[in-house]
């Protein structure tokens, strides 16, 4: 009851949010830290995962899914994947509440997701609560990049204030289909959880539930 009365409060905060109006305009650590094109709260969005070296001015990329952990083997615990490679939609929108990330409760199991800290190596994971939701404050969405113009497409998705050093890479799993997941800063240290020779850059990419 508790976590519902949260997530509640939560969504009446930010139901007035779009891409890019709607932006609160209250003091944004990201705005402080990165920028005035960064802010802290801002959805509903789900992901994407683009190539960093295909444009990201005009198109949208891969989506990402919620999937089974690569690092945990916890019921609790979720990696971000393509839905190629995990096409089963648990959690259909997003939003970034003061740095955190919330999948918006489940309907038919209760169950809302929480972002949780992300080191070197880490795959991008999620815990699923029923519980109050501790949200890790440690991402932004950048609206823009570039000081002459020609911003991406869709917000990015930045950590600790860097948007450059995400991947997608081949996960050890038990699946039937070998996950493609998002990890920050591959390590060869990781070999248990995924293929560093399979890693590639790319961005991480917000895609707004409604247009802008």
């Amino acid at each position: 009851m508790f976590a519902t009365s949260l997530l509640t409060a939560v969504l009446a905060a930010t139901s007035a949010l779009a891409f890019p109006r709607g932006i609160s305009q209250t003091q944004d650590t990201c705005q402080t830290t990165i920028g005035t094109s960064a802010f802290g709260t801002l959805g509903p969005f789900t992901f994407a995962a683009i190539n960093q070296t295909h444009d990201v001015f005009t198109r949208a990329g891969v989506p990402l899914y919620l999937s089974p952990s690569v690092s945990s083997a916890a019921n609790d615990s979720r990696s971000l994947a393509t839905n190629e490679t995990y096409p089963s939609v648990e959690f259909p929108e997003f939003r970034l509440v003061d740095g955190g990330i919330i999948a918006v409760q489940n309907t038919s199991t209760g169950l809302s997701a929480a972002a949780t800290d992300v080191g070197a190596g880490d795959a991008l994971s999620f815990d699923v609560l029923s519980d109050p939701l501790n949200l890790a404050p440690i991402f932004c969405a950048v609206v823009g990049t570039s000081p002459a113009g020609g911003n991406p497409k869709y917000p990015l998705l930045a950590l600790h204030g860097d948007t450059h050093n995400f991947t997608l890479c081949k996960a050890h799993s038990t699946e039937s289909t070998p996950l493609d997941v998002v990890i920050y800063q591959p390590s060869a240290n990781r070999s248990d959880e995924y293929t560093l020779g399979s890693c590639y850059p790319i961005f991480v990419q917000l895609v707004p539930i409604a247009p802008y």
